[in-house]
């Protein structure tokens, strides 16, 4: 079993998550995406078959979000803050100790 995992994070008008993918596994007509063991609370994630074919059908119609899928194999591991505001913990509007 891979025990290598991929960080995830998710940014919503809810809240901001942010996860580190274990593990994909098949239950029923779902995908179920699991966090790492460890920090913080589980993290299951329950993707239908509706859900992934609206994601397939928005990557095939953006160029650049498909041509950054088939060269991620490729790219360099390390290319600095994904995005901007990254970091939750500093994050005013789900922090109110700030």
């Amino acid at each position: 079993m891979n025990t290598e995992s991929t960080r995830v994070k998710v940014t919503s008008g809810l809240a901001n998550v942010e996860f580190n993918v274990r593990s994909i596994s098949r239950r029923g007509s779902y995908l179920v995406v699991r966090d790492g063991d460890g920090a913080g609370m589980a993290t299951v994630v329950y993707v239908s078959a509706q859900d992934i074919v609206a994601a397939l059908k928005a990557l095939l119609a953006s160029p650049a979000a498909l041509l950054l899928v088939l060269t991620a194999p490729f790219r360099r591991k390390d290319l600095g803050p994904s995005v901007a505001g990254s970091n939750i913990w500093h994050d005013d509007l789900n922090n109110p100790w700030l």
